[in-house]
């Protein structure tokens, strides 16, 4: 069942607690799973035409005019024909002034949760002791209908709670608590619906939970197939890209190796080009060396026999000399 509802913040408060932050708290509340979600409710804030309206007023506008005959709590205020006005919270409650020993946080979601409990259509309940005897349990969870704005003596041997318990507890299910105001009370279960049409509801938003979860898993099924189909495209793709890596890196091998090789045989045919160019001119400087050296020994050969011939004219001279005198 949908619940179209929205926030006020009384004029005496606007200095001390601003409607974003006051909207966000009740939002958070309503939206917890489990909280009256659990029930089949779904909130959706309205500001246009809400059917559920929740005020947070100053402690004297909450006791002397809107909750009379009671002190120092919230209230739920309904027509003479049993359907609901509005919640109204008490601020002094709200800062942490109740006589409840929750945390504020926990307390914010008491009190929210316990004002639409009344909202839905369920009275004051007491402690489901015998539930918890039942179920084995040694410390005994309170209804969220149970007044712990009255503090933990109020609702022994029950210890404080939050949140609506389970629904296979029934003592807060707004179609089965055995704690429904009555028809004859000027109040009426689910605001004046009656507890079969309030049961069909629940039943259709199963029904339409249910198949919105089987969309849910058609879709998340089509979803991983798709995202495996991807996966597996991905895949491809890498495997692809590698192997286009890998031919790639192969053949910038078989090039480099191909250049390496190129370089070595160039170097060969230089170094062997070297060696020739260096045997020649070691031939060469071989060659140069032995012509010198045949023509020192040629040089010398002149030298002697033009020393010879000095000689012999030398001598000759000298003789024709020596004959001149003796004549």
């Amino acid at each position: 069942m949908i619940i179209y509802y929205n926030t006020f913040i009384g004029d005496e408060l606007i200095n001390k607690i601003s409607d974003i932050e006051f909207r966000q708290i009740v939002d958070s509340i309503l939206s917890d799973k489990e909280g009256w979600p659990q029930y089949g409710y779904k909130f959706i804030h309205d500001i246009k035409n809400p059917q559920l309206k929740i005020y947070i007023r100053g402690a004297y506008e909450t006791e002397k005019k809107l909750c009379k005959g009671l002190p120092g709590l919230s209230c739920t205020r309904f027509k003479k024909n049993g359907d609901p006005i509005d919640i109204i919270i008490n601020y002094n409650n709200w800062i942490g002034g109740s006589k409840s020993e929750l945390s504020i946080e926990k307390y914010h979601k008491y009190v929210i949760n316990h004002e639409v409990g009344h909202w839905l259509g369920i009275g004051h309940t007491k402690c489901p002791i015998e539930e918890c005897k039942k179920r084995g349990y040694t410390s005994c969870p309170a209804s969220i209908m149970q007044q712990m704005s009255k503090g933990p003596n109020h609702i022994s041997p029950c210890v404080e709670s939050y949140k609506p318990l389970p629904y296979d507890w029934i003592i807060d299910d707004p179609t089965k608590s055995p704690y429904l105001f009555s028809k004859t009370n000027r109040f009426k279960t689910k605001s004046g619906l009656t507890q079969n049409k309030a049961k069909s509801e629940l039943a259709q938003n199963k029904a339409k939970s249910e198949l919105t979860q089987n969309k849910a898993k058609s879709e998340l099924t089509q979803n991983k197939a798709k995202s495996e189909l991807a996966q597996n495209k991905a895949k491809s793709e890498l495997a692809q890209n590698k192997a286009k890596s890998e031919l790639k890196q192969n053949k910038n091998i078989d090039l480099k190796q191909n250049k390496n090789n190129n370089l070595k045989q160039n170097k060969n045919n230089n170094l062997k080009q070297n060696k020739t160019k260096n045997g020649l001119a070691q031939n060469k400087n071989n060659d140069l060396k032995q012509k010198n050296k045949i023509f020192i020994i040629l040089t010398i050969v002149i030298i002697l026999i033009l020393i010879v011939i000095i000689i012999v004219i030398k001598n000759r001279i000298h003789n024709f000399i020596s004959i001149q005198l003796l004549k």
